[in-house]
């Protein structure tokens, strides 16, 4: 199929072997990063969860995305990776002003 738009596409897919191409064989599991999106993961960890109250399920999903975003500040803090100046400004001003959201019944407000 690939050698109908491009014949050489094949060949060079064939040399550098199915593990670096192929999600079947690769030798890393590729797909959270490569299809995966926000609502699969939510799905995934939420199937579970349909029994619930409406509270119970909130507060379920309020502790499940703190985990998330805990967790994932805490491999940043101490990644040692530095975006850059410009996009650690923007990260910066981002979580400043996450930090004066408040939650007023069902809209978030500053």
């Amino acid at each position: 199929m690939v050698e109908k738009i491009d014949k050489r596409i094949k060949d060079y897919l064939l040399n550098i072997r199915y593990n670096k191409w192929s999600r079947v064989h690769a030798e890393v599991n590729r797909t959270w990063m490569m299809t995966s999106n926000i609502a699969e993961s939510v799905n995934s960890r939420t199937r579970h969860a349909k029994v619930l109250t409406v509270l119970q399920l909130l507060e379920f999903m309020r502790q499940l995305v703190q985990k998330w975003n805990n967790n994932n500040r805490s491999k940043a803090a101490f990644s040692g990776f530095h975006l850059g100046k410009k996009y650690e400004n923007i990260l910066r001003r981002n979580k400043t002003a996450s930090e004066k959201l408040k939650f007023t019944g069902m809209f978030l407000s500053v």
